[in-house]
């Protein structure tokens, strides 16, 4: 895929001059929740950071979720308000939703998956991401940690969410609507 190999050169370039960065190609397709989980047990940081290949995160987006959960040791993870933007970049709409409590993940996902930041041993104690499921595997997770840790959406603007027909949400929103009740 021609995408795929444009990325994949783009990681290289700049692994030259960053050795933090590291290019993890599986050997076959093993779908979403299991490549999150070999690349979440190879990384070495104790937080880590959800993102999408056509997402955009502001400059600051880290260091912003990683000052406020390095200041706030009871949460475990972190989300963030989202612009949503069309194949061209162009703003089309926002979200904005915050997290009253935690009961809330029971109803409804108010995580917006690539704007997250959690903690990865609590991650490890919930249980990972869930590799039997096809779609919402990140909802499943909010779940299970919602019953465990404190979850918080930070209430500023520090993700680009990419709306388009081709979309694994676009796609699924069915089969995700139907996971969400199990």
């Amino acid at each position: 895929d021609t995408n795929n190999l444009v990325i994949i050169n783009l990681l290289n370039k700049h692994k030259i001059n960053d050795n933090r960065i590291k290019l993890i190609l599986n050997s076959s397709k093993f779908g979403l929740a299991k490549s999150l989980n070999i690349g979440i047990k190879k990384s070495k940081s104790n937080y880590i950071a959800r993102q999408d290949a056509d997402d955009i995160s502001f400059p600051d987006r880290l260091k912003k979720q990683f000052s406020f959960l390095q200041n706030n040791k009871n949460l475990s993870v972190i989300g963030s308000y989202a612009y949503k933007i069309d194949k061209d970049g162009k703003i089309i709409g926002k979200i904005n939703k915050k997290i009253k409590n935690k009961k809330i993940f029971y109803y409804e996902n108010l995580l917006i998956h690539p704007s997250t930041m959690f903690n990865k041993k609590n991650f490890y104690e919930v249980g990972q991401y869930n590799e039997k499921l096809q779609v919402s595997q990140d909802y499943d997770l909010w779940v299970r940690f919602s019953k465990k840790y404190n979850l918080q959406v930070y209430p500023e603007y520090l993700i680009k969410l990419r709306i388009h027909d081709n979309s694994i949400s676009s796609n699924n929103k069915n089969l995700q609507y139907l996971y969400s009740f199990f």
